[in-house]
């Protein structure tokens, strides 16, 4: 907990966020929202639109489910998912056929233009 205070000084305790879901769900959805909107907010530009993509379709996920338990297990498998395709990307590279990077023919390219070649032409 020590380093989600860190990353994010204002996250309530377990204990409190477990009050808030039996007492105040929606104060809790409200907590989350903020919360994913904030870590969108501060994402790296380079992976911000991915990251807000993922974050749209997580919110999709959730507003689809019928029930918290639902939500959790749709998640789940979203997220399994997406490990089984980066663990073949992995295999891929860690296995790739050396003989497929051999280096290849160079094609020699003409020193110079033809002479009847104009500026225009080219």
């Amino acid at each position: 907990m020590k380093i989600v205070k860190q990353i994010q000084p204002e996250m309530p305790s377990v204990d409190e966020l477990i009050k808030m879901a039996k007492e105040a769900p929606e104060q809790l959805d409200k907590l989350q929202t903020r919360l994913s909107e904030d870590l969108v907010n501060k994402a790296d530009p380079r992976y911000k639109a991915r990251i807000e993509a993922l974050h749209h379709r997580i919110q999709l996920e959730r507003a689809q489910s019928t029930n918290a338990v639902d939500a959790m297990l749709s998640l789940t498998d979203m997220m399994q998912e997406k490990f089984w395709h980066l663990d073949k990307a992995l295999q891929a590279f860690l296995n790739y056929d050396k003989d497929y990077f051999k280096a290849g023919t160079i094609l020699k390219f003409p020193e110079h233009r033809p002479a009847s070649l104009t500026c225009e032409q080219v």
